[in-house]
């Protein structure tokens, strides 16, 4: 923000929270116009986090209900990352939004692949991407995949990602230490986008061992796309509410994660033919690039 009074750009996107009180006093004194980016419904993620103690996360949720509810006066305009939100949020009703989704560049040079088949072999190759934590299950994604090992020894898994709690990424070593079978691709930052699209390219099926809290209801993690884009099949949680993306082309199954029956749920694997029917372009980023663009024009 230190760039911004120096600079004084007639817009501002503003992506956190925290950065807002800031520019609202920006606004005040310069007049710019001001776009609230809302990647994050950043209440309720601290309401079901367990990284806060009792007292600090009434603070922090006080903070950021009052600092949101003030936008009502200041936000020009919203850009939402998930379609909930319009519905979650109070502070944007009667306000003027766009819908801008986490959806996934078309890739380069790559053609997806289709009626791809899992036969019956000794080797499948699984994989967890993304954000590694307790919400996204990444445990109980581990423990699945060790329960289909039992039926081939030879399968493996790569977990590639970033964890934000210490204490869960200490927890989660405990699991894949000294795993010959489990690649853990995490060193407490995050990790290059490429690399994980490269680890997606390698893999024959993601797991999503979500486990569907108020905070995760009705959002659609950018990983789907990204596995969609590249013609991964993927086990996702029951009742999850991403069906009407998956389902039209058969990119993946649904399964519960805590039972683990890996013989029924390998058996819907081998019977499925996967992405049978043709990919929609609105998949991808640059149906959201001209949204995006023709909202930021109003405004310049």
């Amino acid at each position: 923000m230190i760039k911004a009074f120096k600079v004084k750009p007639k817009l501002l996107i503003v992506t956190t929270p925290e950065l807002l009180q800031v520019s609202y006093l920006y606004k005040i004194l310069f007049g710019a116009k001001l776009i609230y980016d809302i990647q994050e419904n950043y209440y309720l993620n601290v309401k079901h986090s367990t990284a806060y103690s009792y007292v600090i996360k009434r603070l922090v949720l006080l903070k950021i209900r009052f600092t949101e509810w003030l936008s009502k006066w200041f936000v020009d305009h919203y850009f939402l990352a998930e379609r909930i939100y319009a519905n979650q949020l109070n502070f944007i009703q009667n306000r003027p939004y766009t819908l801008i989704e986490n959806k996934v560049k078309t890739p380069i040079a790559y053609t997806p692949k289709f009626n791809i088949k899992l036969t019956d072999n000794n080797y499948l190759r699984f994989i967890i991407s993304g954000t590694l934590g307790e919400s996204y299950g990444t445990i109980e994604g581990v423990l699945f995949y060790k329960s289909f090992r039992e039926l081939y020894p030879s399968s493996s898994l790569t977990i590639i990602g970033y964890s934000a709690s210490h204490a869960y990424f200490k927890e989660l070593l405990k699991y894949v230490q000294n795993d010959d079978n489990i690649q853990l691709i995490s060193d407490g930052r995050p990790v290059e986008h490429n690399r994980i699209i490269e680890e997606i390219k390698k893999a024959d099926i993601a797991l999503l061992p979500y486990k569907i809290d108020a905070n995760l209801k009705g959002r659609i993690p950018t990983k789907i796309y990204e596995y969609i884009a590249y013609s991964l099949p993927m086990i996702t949680p029951q009742n999850s509410g991403w069906g009407e993306l998956i389902e039209p082309i058969n990119a993946g199954i649904t399964a519960n994660f805590n039972k683990r029956k890996a013989k029924s749920i390998l058996d819907n694997l081998q019977k499925m033919t996967f992405y049978s029917k043709s990919l929609s372009n609105d998949i991808f980023w640059e149906c959201e690039e001209d949204n995006l663009l023709k909202a930021i024009n109003k405004f310049i």
